[in-house]
């Protein structure tokens, strides 16, 4: 049974999840992994589209106040107002942006960042950050390079779990000018316009992973759980049941259809309930619901038997 053919037959019935009680648990695996990126796909595209005109009202607040970006192959870049000064900007309550032209950087100012995402600007690239990515806490955060140079741009890698003195000893390492040093200004983000592209782009990336490892994780965590201990609750019960093998495929199918409200769910900016409550929500309902559909497959009251009739 194909994929697509599986999401749409799970919304039009619980009869599918019997037939899918035969698929390999390979194959559910990889059904799962699909999901998962169709998802975040989804919901990437849709929080970007909701971010795009936030991106570009503060990218206006900050150019007003920096008067604009230079670029140059012996400084790199630099603000047409104040370009040898360190600026801080606080944005919005979410967003915040600061440029360390030289060595101005300092583990102080990195430590006093309070907002959850922010960029830093500095000679050779720009470098966004998020704290508390995929859920790991308060000081742990994802880090985006983007540097002008052509060679760097090659060597660069997105980081994540990486603390603040580590943002420190990185940026000020990789994206300081050396005295001497030349840039290979290939390709530059432009002016404002360029710099709302690359962050629509960088949130749409960070969005697409977050989504991707929030499905996997909790269909995983909850397939695992939930399986042993229907298998361990079954084990003793003198009756048609199915393998462990079964058991976690409907598991992991009965993930799909929570995953899919969860996702969406998540792209309404409603407040006061989480995406995973909501998951857990439609997840538990429905294993009741096709948990009793299974049993009564498996085994049929007495006086639906043949040769039972009068």
């Amino acid at each position: 049974m194909g994929f697509f053919s599986i999401l749409f037959k799970m919304f039009s019935g619980t009869a599918v999840y019997l037939q899918l009680l035969e698929q390999r648990l390979l194959k559910a695996v990889f059904h799962l992994i699909l999901l998962a990126l169709l998802m975040g796909i989804i919901a990437a595209t849709i929080h970007s589209c909701q971010a795009t005109p936030v991106i570009e009202n503060t990218c206006d607040q900050l150019f007003s106040q920096i008067g604009g970006l230079d670029y140059s192959q012996e400084k790199g870049i630099r603000t047409k107002l104040n370009p040898e000064s360190a600026q801080s900007y606080i944005l919005t309550d979410e967003f915040r942006f600061d440029y360390c032209p030289g060595k101005t950087l300092s583990q102080e100012m990195i430590r006093k960042w309070n907002t959850p995402f922010g960029l830093l600007c500095m000679d050779r690239g720009f470098l966004f950050w998020c704290e508390n990515y995929a859920g790991k806490g308060k000081d742990h955060f994802l880090l985006v390079p983007m540097p002008l140079d052509l060679n760097q741009q090659a060597t660069e890698v997105i980081r994540t779990d990486i603390s603040r003195d580590e943002i420190y000893t990185y940026a000020a390492e990789k994206f300081t000018m050396k005295p001497g040093e030349k840039l290979h200004l290939v390709k530059l983000l432009g002016d404002k316009e360029g710099i709302v592209s690359q962050l629509t782009g960088t949130f749409w990336f960070i969005v697409l992973m977050a989504t991707i490892f929030f499905a996997l994780l909790i269909a995983a965590g909850t397939v695992l759980i939930c399986g042993i201990l229907q298998y361990l609750w079954t084990k003793g019960i003198n009756e048609h049941k199915l393998s462990f093998s079964q058991i976690l495929v409907s598991l992991i199918y009965l993930t799909f259809v929570p995953l899919i409200i969860a996702t969406l769910y998540s792209c309404t900016m409603i407040g006061g309930i989480t995406p995973q409550i909501v998951f857990y929500i439609f997840f538990f309902l429905l294993d009741m619901i096709v948990s009793r559909k299974i049993q009564k497959h498996l085994n049929p009251p007495q006086d639906s038997l043949p040769g039972n009739e009068d």
